[in-house]
């Protein structure tokens, strides 16, 4: 009796410190395709979401551009004063508008992105009661968005070529421009 109850505490320690593995059900909009243990996403080309035939891997294909764009514009930038093109290539940009105190507007552009960017736009500081008009080259739900104070923030993200930008979120005194 001893050694069957020593044979089950020694195969219960070595149960409980295994990895726990828990099947989740796949849908792939809204259709059931499987189960699942484990989430693995796939970015490149050829890249479709499977569920292998053992059920124990979900494959979710994503855009590599958008992947490359995480890389590549996770980083910030700041805009000269006189520079009126948004980049699209930094996930974070400042702006400073300070303008000569006859020119008190200034209007910038913002070209289409890519699927799936998020794009945040501060100002930093305001001279001469400026402003500043964004109008993105595709949007959705506004037309364009007015910055005319320090702290002013705005979040995009850019949806696909036929939707353009989003605004997510903005404060400050900001307006925006809706059609």
């Amino acid at each position: 009796m001893k050694k069957l109850f020593l044979s089950l505490a020694i195969l219960a320690v070595l149960l409980s410190c295994s990895v726990s593995f828990a099947s989740v059900g796949v849908r792939l909009n809204g259709s059931f395709i499987g189960t699942a243990s484990d989430i693995n996403l796939v970015c490149g080309s050829g890249s479709n979401a499977t569920v292998t035939p053992d059920g124990s891997i979900y494959n979710i294909g994503c855009s590599s551009s958008l992947a490359a764009a995480g890389i590549a514009n996770g980083g910030a930038t700041s805009m000269a004063t006189s520079d009126t093109v948004v980049p699209t290539s930094y996930a974070y940009v400042r702006k400073a508008i300070n303008l000569a105190a006859g020119n008190v507007a200034q209007t910038g552009t913002l070209a289409n992105g890519i699927p799936g960017q998020i794009l945040t736009m501060f100002i930093t500081t305001v001279g001469a009661s400026g402003q500043f008009t964004l109008t993105p080259a595709t949007a959705t739900g506004f037309t364009s968005v007015k910055f005319t104070a320090a702290k002013d923030l705005a979040v995009f993200l850019y949806v696909n070529d036929t939707l353009g930008w989003i605004l997510l979120s903005y404060d400050g005194s900001i307006t925006v421009n809706i059609p």
